[in-house]
């Protein structure tokens, strides 16, 4: 037991952990509330910063705000399915443009090969495009999902870019069926949570509370 309450602290956000150990203790376990302490200490958050997540989730009138919920299993497959058949589909056009435009121009062999290299850094690209400028793909769009940090800030482009690497990790693509979080959101500090895109600075929760 209390190897899953830490599993799942892990995979909290900052103000996650603030707001289960400020304002909702009494709804957890003693096992949970340590394993929330425990995660607070190895990410070094301080008194000060802690106040500081104290305050970014209350509202005006002191109650905590809403927290947003992580996409769920089946969400993430139908993301991954979606943005790789829009990235084709994508690609296909693009190809028969090229080929109608550059037939003659190029020869067939080097039409393949810039064809071979422009598939391949597509889906990189897009994942980073659309993730760091959007905050979302087109089939989070269509389940309402969003990408943020564990902090509950939008990403940067460094943090798409760190998402989009380790997606070139073995099994990753089928790795949040089996975990809350799959390896490229562990390993970049970001997750999926249904919910809304925010203004550079702005937290989720306060998206939500908006």
């Amino acid at each position: 037991m209390n190897n899953d309450s830490t599993g799942i602290m892990t995979s909290k956000s900052d103000q996650d952990l603030v707001k289960i150990l400020a304002f909702d203790r009494d709804s957890y376990s003693s096992a949970t509330i340590a394993a929330a302490e425990n995660e607070v200490q190895k990410r070094g958050i301080d008194v000060m910063q802690y106040e500081a997540l104290k305050k970014e989730i209350i509202n005006d009138n002191g109650t905590p705000l809403a927290f947003s919920e992580s996409a769920n299993g089946f969400h993430r497959l139908m993301h991954w399915v979606t943005d790789t058949i829009f990235v084709i589909i994508f690609d296909i056009l693009v190809f028969v443009i090229a080929f109608y435009f550059l037939e003659g121009v190029l020869s067939e062999n080097d039409m393949l090969t810039y064809a071979m290299v422009f598939f391949y850094l597509s889906f990189p690209l897009y994942y980073i495009i659309t993730e760091a400028v959007f905050q979302r793909t087109i089939g989070k769009m269509f389940t309402g999902t969003v990408v943020i940090t564990n902090a509950g800030k939008a990403p940067t482009v460094g943090d798409a870019l760190a998402r989009t690497f380790c997606r070139l990790i073995p099994f990753d693509a089928i790795s949040f069926l089996f975990t809350r979080h799959g390896f490229h959101d562990n390993l970049s500090s970001t997750k999926v949570v249904y919910g809304k895109p925010q203004k550079a600075g702005e937290t989720q929760a306060e998206v939500l509370h908006d």
